[in-house]
């Protein structure tokens, strides 16, 4: 780098030029630094002239100025026309000039940064640059408060353009104004922060590849950026406290868009875009409220996806309209919270769609709202939003997920036209809410409304549409509608559910105000996988199917629909039925009709109905539990097939008008009992004869008939028309075990048959069961002495009431069983200990019985004193009637050491020594483990044979899984084969032995130089250094030897003196 300081270096500079760059003729190669007007003047090439191209980077350097002067005058390079790297202007102060004008300047092969430029500086003007290979960068430039960079013709493209910090410590001044007419493309990031900016940031037809930044600039009102096209990074603007309008008109495509905190102007955001614009990511507008004002409006009508969320929050002081009419496609969810005061949502184009969630929470709404996705994956909330007034909110979406609508103030209408399928639907607290409607409705989820709407009136899924009347409506779960409101004004209000076909979970419509009910018709209905409850709730005519079968086997409730005065349902089966008033809003029902209805697996009930006169079942067959009409007092027809319904009892009480309406042998009873009572017109009890009690009585009923029509018979009466009952009796199998174990008493009651009736019902209750003729033994006890198979022959007797005679016998047998176990007690503990090799001799165990005496105990298992463990003795015995006792156990504990050693892995045999040899001896180390269950003291380790002798042995005592170490060593006293025994043991009798063996040789091989012993010669002539003597064993002589470079006398057969 070269700095020309003063026309006093400069000689010095060139020189350097010369020697690291090359000087032609106006071109000037390397890096060049001006810091004063002296370097400036000086930058001239040998022949006095300007330079026109800088072929490196060139920095004007402000700052404190050097000898030659600051800069202030520009001339003498203002003839350059091309900079070949980066140009620098940094540290301007006061002292320059003010104005940085480059006219001739057309390429900047690198960077153009302004930095830390502060005083006189008012504009940075490069008119006739056409071409920056890298980017801009004004950073930290507050100038002379009013400044502006002017590069209107520039085009083509940078690497990025920074402005950032140029604005002073009082936010007051700064950079003002940018110019970029012609820019085409921003490869990298476009941020503008901190800046004086106050109008329009003045751009071109432009793209950016980068994120585009806008933030924190107090004075910028407005950003106009219509000639943006995409940028291929984030959108990001905030914090900019006086914007009042964002234009992006041409905009095709961007990543992220975000819009926050720019209060409290912020007022247009215009989004008008071109055909199929995008944002690949997520869209969010938040914190921009404004105190007072206008309202605003965010127009988003030319973007058309959004592969993202999109986030509209935190606006509530003046609320703002949103217009998203084209959106076409969201991938994400959709968040309107604390914002809006109208909205308007997609097109209903065939293929609009909303991937995720769809949220609109606590709004100001002004207006209705409008919703126009065809398909919406996710779930959607519209929820606590406020209206001015009563308005509507318009609700597109063919296929959607699950909508929850709840909270809304001034919310009068849905209106979902258009809308075929929809997840589970809730409606809850809209107390403004009026009307519902869904003309082409297809298939719900569910359906539940509830909680506070008192305005309602009106639900309608009846559609013109021949689509909808064909298909029909289909609900896969419940229909639920509770406490729906008061909005009922006339008979034309009601619930138009007329093309509702199929409900797969319950059908619930409960408790509408008092006075405010609704007309419920259901008149396509065919299935219901559920129940039915109908609650406090319908006027005039209930009406679930029109024709056919309604498909149904759940429960059937009506009840307190007090202006309901018919009530017609086509199931043909239920679960059960229950028709009551708990309470005096009851029922107002005059007629309960079940044309289809064929069968019932629990009961029917109708219960407090005073309205109700007619009840039409005309093809009921079977009834699985109790028939039951009770306090229905104006109740006087009762239709039932004339070939008998099949009940689980039936049960007639205080029907004060039913007179001759019911004939009681339509009826047979399965089960249960047949109870007729307080009903104080019904004549047709006299009907009630024997075969109709035998029938009742062959299936364990009972007959109550008491209270009814003068005339009619009593229960008395009745029984005196009967036969002779006879009584039926079963056999009886006891155990001792339910009583005190050697006893048990047997009521004679007991012996009742469970499989039917003791007695026909004509004799009445008060019957006496005993043992005895007499009556007296009423109940008996059987003891061990009766346990047996074959049982205890008895005869039942059966008297009538006190003081007659008896009525009738039966013999039976009561079969007594001996259940209870013998049991066990051990003598001595459960527990015991015993030393190692001591004797041990069981103490046993005793045996106790209830019936069977001198039982004995039989023992399983031993213990072997000899070796340490624990060992379980087991006692069992069996009384004669083959109760086994329960088993009981005693353990007794070897105490000792258990001690082994590893020689099967070490190995026992120690090979063949040279007893004469000076070779070490052989040494085998060997390990002791004890496994028993007490520590063994003293240990020794001893050998039978001096051959081997014992030594280090690591330890004294060797603890519980515990081991110590212990060396045998072998040196045979003579020839031949040696054995012997290595054993070890403690003080408490453990031990572990192991034979050991080897073998002693006899070999001689003496060398005379060094006075030694060898086992083999070839060993003694390796030793050899010098002339001397090997005397060798005559049995040797025939080895095969190697003597090269040896001088020695073998001497074979004579052993030297001492041998």
């Amino acid at each position: 780098m070269h700095r020309f300081s003063s026309l006093a270096t400069l000689v010095v500079c060139l020189l350097a030029c010369l020697c690291t760059g090359q000087l032609s003729a106006q071109t000037f190669t390397g890096d060049v630094t001006l810091s004063s007007n002296a370097d400036i003047q000086a930058f001239v090439d040998g022949n006095n002239d300007r330079y026109t191209t800088v072929d490196g980077n060139l920095t004007l350097n402000g700052g404190v100025p050097m000898a030659g002067g600051a800069i202030s005058d520009l001339n003498n390079i203002k003839d350059l026309i091309e900079v070949t790297g980066t140009i620098s202007i940094l540290g301007w102060t006061n002292d320059n000039q003010g104005f940085v004008s480059w006219d001739n300047l057309t390429t900047i092969g690198g960077d153009l940064i302004v930095r830390d430029a502060s005083g006189s500086l008012s504009q940075v003007k490069m008119e006739s640059v056409t071409s920056i290979g890298g980017g801009v960068e004004v950073t930290n430039s507050v100038g002379n408060g009013q400044w502006q960079v002017s590069l209107n013709n520039l085009d083509g493209t940078i690497d990025r353009l920074i402005l950032t910090d140029n604005i002073d410590a009082s936010r007051t001044g700064g950079l003002k104004d940018v110019k970029f007419f012609n820019l085409d493309q921003i490869t990298g990031p476009f941020t503008v922060t901190n800046t004086f900016l106050s109008n329009n940031l003045q751009l071109g037809d432009l793209n950016v590849s980068g994120a585009l930044t806008v933030s924190n600039n107090p004075e910028l009102t407005q950003l106009s950026l219509n000639n943006l096209n995409t940028i291929s990074g984030d959108f990001l603007v905030e914090r900019n406290a006086k914007l009042r309008e964002i234009t992006c008109f041409q905009i095709t495509s961007t990543k992220n868009v975000t819009i926050q905190d720019s209060q409290p102007e912020l007022n247009v955001i215009n989004f008008k875009g071109k055909t199929n614009s995008t944002i690949t990511g997520n869209l969010t507008v938040t914190n921009n409220d404004r105190p007072s004002g206008s309202r605003p409006f965010f127009n988003f009508d030319g973007i058309e996806f959004i592969t993202g969320n999109v986030a509209f929050t935190n606006q509530s002081k003046v609320a703002a309209q949103i217009e998203m009419q084209k959106l076409f496609s969201v991938g994400g969810n959709m968040l309107f919270n604390n914002i809006a005061r109208s909205i308007r949502l997609a097109r209903n184009d065939p293929s609009s769609n909303l991937t995720g969630t769809l949220t609109l929470t606590d709004n100001p709404f002004e207006a209705g709202q409008e919703i126009n996705f065809r398909t919406q994956t996710g779930a959607t909330t519209f929820a606590n939003n406020t209206h001015t007034s009563a308005t509507g909110l318009k609700f597109t979406c063919q296929t959607c997920g699950d909508i929850t609508i709840s909270g809304n103030n001034n919310l009068g209408s849905i209106f979902m036209q258009n809308t075929q399928t929809v997840g589970n639907y809730v409606l809850a607290d809209n107390p403004e809410l009026a009307v519902i409607q869904f003309p082409d409705i297809l298939n719900f989820g569910s359906f539940r409304l509830s909680g506070n709407h008192p305005l309602f009136r009106d639900l309608n899924v009846n559609s013109n549409n021949n689509n909808v009347q064909t298909l029909g409506v289909n609900i896969a779960g419940d229909l639920s509608i509770t406490s729906p409101g008061t909005g009922f004004t006339g008979a034309s209000d009601a619930l138009k559910l007329f093309l509702v076909r199929n409900i797969g979970g319950d059908l619930i419509l409960e408790n509408a105000t008092p006075n405010n009910p609704f007309n419920v018709f259901f008149n396509s209905l065919s299935l219901v996988g559920g129940d039915i409850s109908i609650k406090n709730f319908a006027r005039n005519d209930i009406q679930l199917g029109n024709s056919g079968v309604l498909d149904f086997n759940g429960n059937i409730t009506l009840e307190g629909n007090e202006m309901a005065s018919r009530a017609i349902i086509r199931a043909n089966s239920a679960n059960s039925i229950s028709i009551t008033s708990p309470n005096a809003l009851g029922n107002n029902l005059a007629t309960v009709e079940f044309p289809e209805l064929t069968s019932v697996t629990n009961g029917i009930t109708l219960n407090n109905n005073a309205a109700l006169t007619t009840l039409k079942i005309p093809k009921l067959a079977t009834v699985g539990g109790p028939f039951t009409l009770s306090g229905n007092t104006a109740l006087a027809t009762v239709d039932v097939p004339s070939d008998g319904v099949t009940t689980g009892g039936l049960v007639l009480t205080d029907n004060s008008n039913l007179t001759g309406g019911l004939d009681l042998e339509e009826f047979t009873l399965s089960s249960g009992d047949l109870t007729i009572s307080g009903n104080t017109n019904f004549s047709a009890c006299c009907s009630i004869d024997c075969d109709l009690q035998a029938t009742i009585n062959d299936n364990g009923g009972s007959v109550t008939v008491f209270n009814n029509a003068a005339g009619c018979a009593s229960i008395v009466d009745i029984a005196e028309t009967c036969e002779t009952a006879e009584v039926v009796c079963g056999d009886v199998s006891v155990n001792l075990s339910d009583g005190d174990g050697t006893t048990i008493t047997v009521e004679a009651t007991s012996l009742e048959d469970q499989n039917g009736p003791l007695l026909t019902e004509c004799l009445g209750d008060d019957l006496v069961y005993s043992f005895d003729a007499a009556g007296t033994q009423t109940s008996r006890d059987f003891s061990c002495a009766d346990a047996g198979a074959n049982g205890v022959n008895v005869t039942l007797y059966v008297r009538g009431p006190a003081g007659t005679a008896a009525l009738a016998s039966c013999a039976t047998t009561v079969v007594v069983t001996d259940d209870v176990l013998p049991v066990i007690t051990l003598n001595g503990m459960a527990m015991m200990d015993v030393p190692l090799n001591q004797p041990y001799t069981d103490a046993g165990a005793t045996v106790a019985d209830n019936c069977t005496s001198g039982l004995t105990a039989t023992t399983a298992g031993s213990v072997d004193v000899t070796t340490p463990g624990t060992y379980t003795l087991t006692f069992t015995a069996t009384d004669d009637a083959n109760n086994a006792a329960t088993p009981v156990e005693r353990e007794v504990t070897v105490l000792g050491a258990a001690l082994s050693t590893d020689a099967a892995t070490v190995g026992t045999d120690f090979g063949t020594v040279n007893r004469m040899s000076a070779d070490p001896r052989p040494v085998k180390t060997y390990t002791i483990t004890n496994s028993g269950n007490v520590a063994g003291n003293n240990l020794m380790v001893t050998s039978s044979s001096s051959d081997f002798t014992v030594s280090n042995v690591s330890a004294s005592m060797i603890g519980e899984n515990g081991t110590v170490t212990f060396d045998v060593t072998f040196d045979p006293a003579t020839a031949n084969g040696k054995t012997g025994t290595v054993t070890v043991g403690t003080d408490d009798g453990a031990e572990a032995t192991f034979n050991v063996s080897g073998n002693g040789g006899e070999v001689r091989v003496y060398l005379e130089e060094t006075g030694q012993y060898y086992s083999s010669v070839q060993d003694a002539i390796d030793a050899a250094t010098e002339a001397t003597t090997i005397y060798i064993p005559a049995d040797m002589y025939d080895e095969d030897l190697d003597f090269t470079g040896k001088q020695l006398t073998i001497i074979i057969g004579t052993f030297q003196q001492g041998i």
